[in-house]
């Protein structure tokens, strides 16, 4: 600046700028006047403060943390979704959770993904997202044993708020007899749940699904219950 200054100061009390005398560092501005350096420093003391996270409201640091990871700058997508989480707004730890799980910014560690999906969930009603990534870690063992009972109540959580993820990973799990007993009707009931609340991929199953089921009723049992395997598996693998 051309002049040095100290007059604005945040909530914190830290100084923004100061003005008192012409500043010889920066010679391209040595010609302004001082109404016209105190200006300048106000506007950019006032962008500072804005721009500040203490500044932003935990949904404010939630966007910036997405705007961050879509190009792929997991640094600062870390550092917002932190701020957000300080602030307990749960999907900022869910998406510190996906981000520990997918070792995007952090080594993988399915420990502290879990830690910070039970945390998103502990907030008012819960979070569908977080129980369908529980319920996932449970069915696949993932930093806990495997549990296919703990995983399907994880995942009815989540459906109860109408996660369609978690209703796909149900049918999954129904459709190829994993951790349940196989029951093809079951199956089909959840798809056409999330088919209903306009999940396409889950239409797309539901399809290929009562094709198979029609090859049962007609007593071609053994190729039946071949395709129902490979579907079953397409489903889990498809929905995570």
């Amino acid at each position: 600046f051309a002049y040095l200054s100290t007059n604005i100061v945040d909530n914190n009390g830290r100084t923004l700028f100061e003005w008192n005398e012409p500043n010889p560092k920066n010679p391209k501005m040595k010609d302004m006047s001082q109404q016209e350096t105190v200006q300048k420093c106000f506007d950019l003391a006032i962008r500072t403060y804005l721009d500040s996270p203490d500044q932003l409201t935990p949904e404010e640091a939630y966007r910036k943390a997405n705007s961050y990871f879509n190009v792929k700058d997991y640094d600062n997508a870390i550092k917002y979704l932190k701020i957000a989480a300080e602030r307990e707004y749960p999907d900022a730890l869910v998406g510190l959770g996906l981000m520990y799980r997918q070792g995007l910014g952090f080594p993988i560690d399915y420990v502290r993904a879990m830690d910070c999906f039970k945390k998103a969930d502990s907030y008012g009603n819960g979070n569908a997202t977080a129980e369908c990534a529980i319920g996932f870690f449970y069915e696949k063992g993932m930093g806990v044993d495997i549990d296919y009972q703990t995983a399907i109540d994880w995942y009815k959580k989540s459906a109860e708020k109408n996660n369609t993820t978690a209703m796909k990973n149900i049918a999954g799990m129904y459709i190829s007899g994993i951790g349940v007993t196989k029951n093809l009707n079951e199956g089909i009931k959840w798809l056409e749940k999330a088919s209903y609340l306009g999940d396409k991929e889950a239409g797309e199953f539901l399809i290929k699904v009562k094709q198979v089921k029609q090859q049962q009723d007609n007593q071609d049992a053994a190729q039946a219950a071949q395709f129902l395997g490979i579907i079953g598996s397409i489903i889990n693998n498809a929905t995570r």
